[in-house]
């Protein structure tokens, strides 16, 4: 069987692409939304990394321009236009998430893969959030952290690598704050650029900027990264 795989470019969608290998399941292609300006919203990732992270996968890449807190109707409209096309060109007759939730989105997911007379997949889903961060960590993933909450998490854990030291981070602000930060960000606390680790065949080249972007109630670090380097650390 090979799926096609909703991409944000983070630790979730690198994650579920491995599980799918390890299963014997073919990505066959990554779909990803982009705003035109942007790149993927609240990630600090624009279009040319998440090309990186294609071509690092060998695997092809469906993009699709959606402008950034467009209406529900129009992010329907162009997604099955998208899954449509993927459809009838490549033979995909399966999509796969990496939400682990029953939550709205995966209602909305759902109901738009079935409207596009597909089949969703979520690969992650019966794992607890602990379960996964450490599988990734252990497992070798490589994340940097490019988006926080300001109103969960403090500045300084921005831009952190998604590590175990990050995990007792997440604990100490839990227990300062009496609210439980998820360990995978299920609840949007911070989103993550994977850059290395399985399953990529090679590392990205990817450094982050000096000055955080305030967008709502979310600070961003930007990414800027090279082709074909090995990763630096900062």
């Amino acid at each position: 069987m090979s799926v096609l795989l909703s991409w944000s470019g983070g630790k979730d969608s690198a994650w579920t692409f491995y599980v799918l290998q390890q299963r014997g399941i073919r990505v066959k292609a990554l779909l990803v939304v982009l705003d035109p300006k942007e790149g993927i919203p609240l990630h600090g990732i624009d279009r040319d990394l998440v090309r990186m992270q294609a071509k690092a996968l060998n695997v092809s890449l469906i993009e699709v321009n959606i402008p950034f807190n467009s209406p529900l109707s129009l992010y329907r409209e162009r997604i099955i236009a998208a899954l449509t096309k993927a459809k009838r060109s490549k033979g995909i007759k399966v999509v796969a998430f990496g939400d682990i939730l029953g939550n709205r989105r995966k209602t909305i997911r759902s109901e738009i893969v079935t409207d596009a007379g597909l089949t969703s997949l979520f690969p992650l889903q019966g794992f607890s959030s602990i379960q996964l961060a450490k599988q990734m960590i252990n497992g070798g993933l490589r994340a940097r952290v490019t988006c926080i909450d300001s109103r969960i998490l403090p500045d300084d854990l921005l831009g952190s690598h998604y590590d175990l030291e990050f995990l007792a981070n997440l604990d100490r602000v839990s227990k300062e704050s009496g609210n439980k930060v998820d360990y995978i960000a299920e609840n949007g606390e911070f989103h993550t650029f994977a850059f290395g680790g399985p399953p990529f065949n090679e590392e990205m080249d990817v450094t982050l900027t000096d000055t955080p972007i305030s967008m709502y109630n979310f600070k961003i670090l930007k990414l800027v990264g090279r082709e074909n380097a090995v990763c630096r650390e900062n």
